[in-house]
């Protein structure tokens, strides 16, 4: 039997995919950081919007690797030099 792909995601199985809590996936939805369905009374994200949220961390904490490395790779520490008066 080939595995099936999940279509939709409940709060709940989203916050089990990303060992998260429900209230953080309502946040994220509140924030408009991603998208929701709704049927009647449920809330539903489609697994297009789950993947595209999840490329843009990856992207967003490789960025944050990367400029973080940059700024402390080489950096030298500034020195004050005070007057005496």
């Amino acid at each position: 039997m080939p595995d099936v792909e999940i279509e939709f995601y409940s709060p709940k199985t989203l916050a089990q995919r990303w060992s998260k809590s429900r209230s953080h996936i309502y946040d994220l939805i509140a924030e408009g950081k991603i998208a929701k369905s709704k049927w009647g009374r449920s809330v539903m994200i489609h697994r297009t919007e789950v993947l595209r949220y999840e490329e843009e961390k990856k992207r967003c904490e490789k960025m944050d690797t990367t400029s973080e490395s940059t700024v402390t790779h080489g950096a030298q520490p500034s020195t004050l030099v005070a007057s005496a008066s």
